[in-house]
């Protein structure tokens, strides 16, 4: 019994680290996306 809890516990923390290290990398993919947009859009109103 305390095994297959430890077992649970253990493969349960391990989901959660691949699923937070998801969630900072696309965070940081989408933030890069975003200023990478805005910086476009500075650019082609300066060429007005």
């Amino acid at each position: 019994m305390i095994s297959n809890v430890n077992d649970f516990i253990s493969l349960f923390s391990i989901i959660l680290i691949v699923i937070l290290i998801v969630v900072i990398f696309m965070r940081a993919l989408i933030k890069h996306r975003i200023s990478k947009q805005i910086q476009e859009e500075i650019d082609y109103y300066k060429e007005w």
